[in-house]
């Protein structure tokens, strides 16, 4: 979320539509609802074509700059360090981050909740390649919620990488 809030910011503060009840909003009023996407279709979509381009990096690191700090739905200033945002995009890369990205703005009261767990990547050489693997971790006696197991399918739909983990308890041994 904190990614989404991050590379649609000029999208979801645009003015396009005349929808904030006042400066102190996290988000227009229409946010989480099918208007948002509709009444800011062509912004969305330009958006997304510049983070399929790869730009998403220099976007990230734009609107982190402009904005750290301000209030956004979504966006947790405290919970990451930009360069692990900025890896992660990385890892993610461009047209998957795109496609997802304009899953949550076509209804992000629906797809807000229940992705994996962890978001795990790594780097693959200097000039900044990585990859990302998504992961649900459920314990012994836990299940996969429904909403759950469809950001697992539209995850792998999207060409994400995503597991699930089922970790256990190990008995000690004297």
């Amino acid at each position: 979320m904190t990614i989404f809030g991050l590379l649609m910011w000029d999208v979801i503060f645009s003015e396009v539509c005349d929808v904030f009840h006042s400066k102190f909003q996290t988000a227009p009023l229409d946010f989480e609802t099918d208007d948002f996407y509709k009444s800011r279709k062509d912004l969305i979509e330009a958006q997304l074509k510049r983070i399929q381009d790869g730009m998403a990096e220099e976007m990230l690191i734009s609107s982190w700059e402009l904005h750290q700090g301000t209030s956004c739905k979504g966006v947790n200033w405290d919970r990451h360090p930009m360069a692990d945002v900025r890896a992660v995009v990385a890892g993610v890369g461009g047209h998957r981050l795109a496609l997802l990205l304009r899953h949550l703005a076509l209804d992000y009261r629906s797809w807000s909740s229940g992705m994996p767990d962890l978001l795990l990547w790594h780097f693959l050489d200097e000039r900044g390649g990585a990859e990302a693997k998504l992961v649900e971790v459920k314990g012994p006696k836990d299940q996969l919620s429904e909403q759950q197991r469809a950001w697992i399918f539209v995850l792998m739909d999207f060409g994400f990488d995503v597991e699930v983990c089922k970790v256990s308890l190990v008995s000690k041994r004297r």
